[in-house]
């Protein structure tokens, strides 16, 4: 009975700190949960205001949903996607009316939005990292810069970033898992919004 609760004990130890880590929350750590919350805030914060500096004023709307998407996928490990769509159709109607039906980013918009549905079939993104994906390559049309080439720069830095901060995660992880004498584990989860993030500052710093 001891051993049980020795590993039941273990168990939610280990739950608790995968939470913390990819950004999730526990009733029973309520408390110490909500300084680190507080902490993923601030981050969040102080990269929306980051992005703002260096985005075009047509992408702005769509950098702050970004911004507010990547604290909820770091704090509830969820995205909401309903502003999401809210923006992506007054892109749509404001991509319209200023280039009208005749206009030749139309085949690179489309060739994009492709590319990111047939990742979301494959599962290489979930439902939300794909309508941010959307988003953000709709705000680029109208910004006026060339489409495709901006998505393949922000899908491939995204990618990478994430593979680095996931490579991270899973070290850490373990690492803490090999100290209470625990076997190495393969996680297969963690947050992609706060990458495609730093992705979007970062494509804009190299423009």
């Amino acid at each position: 009975m001891a051993g049980n609760d020795s590993s039941m004990h273990g168990y939610k130890f280990e739950n608790k700190i995968f939470k913390l880590l990819i950004g999730g929350s526990t009733a029973s750590n309520a408390c110490s949960m909500q300084e680190y919350k507080y902490v993923r805030m601030f981050l969040c914060i102080v990269l929306a205001v980051l992005g703002s500096a260096v985005c075009q004023p047509a992408e702005l709307a769509a950098w702050f949903i970004l911004a507010f998407c990547a604290y909820t996928d770091m704090n509830t490990a969820q995205v909401y996607v309903f502003p999401i769509r809210v923006c992506i159709a007054g892109e749509l109607v404001g991509f319209v009316l200023s280039n009208g039906l005749s206009c030749k980013e139309y085949g690179g918009l489309l060739l994009c939005v492709a590319i990111i549905v047939f990742m979301r079939v494959i599962r290489a993104y979930a439902q939300g990292d794909m309508e941010i994906f959307i988003m953000l390559v709709m705000a680029a049309g109208i910004s006026g810069g060339e489409t495709f080439s901006y998505f393949l720069r922000l899908m491939m830095m995204s990618a990478l970033i994430f593979a680095v901060l996931f490579g991270i995660y899973f070290i850490v992880y373990n690492l803490i898992r090999k100290l209470k004498g625990n076997k190495i584990v393969i996680v297969k989860k963690a947050p992609m919004v706060p990458s495609i993030a730093i992705a979007f500052i970062l494509c804009h710093l190299c423009r």
